[in-house]
């Protein structure tokens, strides 16, 4: 009876995938300053980033087919000008913009994509609104299909679920210690960007979070060489689609888009 008690404690190990590099798509030119989160529709790539010698938060809006940089939206509340990883849903997105610092404050943005749908070019716009506040940095900001946000802080420390009416109704802490860059959530699970820090080299990794139990199920690690050299893809923006995962961890210019897919049984 103790040891099967003991063994009913214990956390299994998460089963552990290598994936290696499968595109690579170069942005050219479009200076983007320093990448904080990526989103994908069929139509167009969102890239959020931080300009901190201006006080500049910039989310800009790029032709999928073409990578051309079709709009771009500066984005600051007073103190409040770094904008975090984020995630699209039902043509929103939901994106957090907070001080450039930890144990800060940071609003959360919703930002309806619809309008760049508009039949005339003039009337392109993106509908943007403040949906919450929240006395802590937000790095990065995932959105469930009830509407639930689920905020994680500076190094991704602490991760806060928020209702529709903006309140925190439950928090829970990083099980991991990874300082993910960018999550989102799918399927009842959070899938965490970020780098796994150790003796040796550091390692680029997605982690697939189970919000049950808080504990990690999947592990992935990424294998390839970056444009600008080095194989960290997991330094900042990511994002899922089907079973493809993106990564923007370079800072414009000269950012590239890399794609890495899940195995076909996933």
């Amino acid at each position: 009876m103790v040891l099967l008690f003991i063994a009913s404690l214990m956390v299994a190990a998460p089963l552990e995938t290598t994936l290696s590099l499968a595109e690579s798509r170069p942005l050219g030119l479009a200076r983007t300053y320093h990448v904080q989160g990526i989103s994908l529709d069929p139509k167009r790539l969102y890239v959020s980033s931080v300009e901190r010698s201006a006080r500049s938060g910039w989310l800009f809006v790029f032709d999928r087919a073409t990578l051309t940089c079709q709009q771009t939206c500066r984005l600051a509340i007073g103190n409040q000008y770094h904008p975090g990883g984020m995630q699209l849903r039902d043509a929103r997105l939901h994106l957090p913009l907070a001080e450039y610092r930890a144990s800060s404050s940071a609003v959360l943005l919703t930002i309806d994509v619809t309008g760049l749908d508009h039949e005339e070019k003039p009337q392109r716009r993106l509908m943007i609104h403040a949906s919450a506040t929240l006395p802590d940095h937000v790095g990065g900001l995932a959105c469930d299909d009830r509407g639930h946000r689920y905020a994680a802080n500076w190094d991704c420390k602490l991760v806060r679920e928020i209702d529709p009416a903006g309140n925190v109704v439950r928090e829970f802490s990083n099980p991991t210690g990874v300082a993910y860059q960018e999550i989102e959530y799918h399927d009842a699970h959070l899938w965490c960007a970020g780098n796994l820090k150790g003796n040796g080299p550091e390692r680029s990794l997605v982690d697939v979070i189970d919000l049950v139990t808080k504990q990690v199920v999947r592990r992935y690690f990424l294998a390839g060489s970056r444009a600008t050299g080095g194989s960290d893809f997991a330094h900042e923006g990511f994002t899922k689609e089907g079973n493809h995962l993106w990564f923007l961890p370079e800072d414009g210019p000269h950012s590239t888009l890399y794609r890495f897919d899940l195995p076909s049984a996933e």
